[in-house]
């Protein structure tokens, strides 16, 4: 699965990112933008490709 181009900046340079806690975060390589916290590599994509719709007022 690849991420999705960056929402905020257009970049495709989206990577993914280690933490301390050997969790892994997408991150926006250009504007810095990055994705919930995952458990994995896979989550984490999932997570940052998803956009949840428009609530109606």
């Amino acid at each position: 699965m690849k991420a999705i181009p960056c929402p905020f900046c257009t970049s495709c340079e989206v990577r993914p990112y280690e933490t301390d806690e050997a969790r892994v975060v997408m991150k926006c390589e250009d504007c810095g933008a990055s994705g919930p916290v995952c458990i994995d590599e896979v989550n984490a994509v999932e997570s940052w490709n998803y956009r949840p719709s428009a609530q109606p007022e």
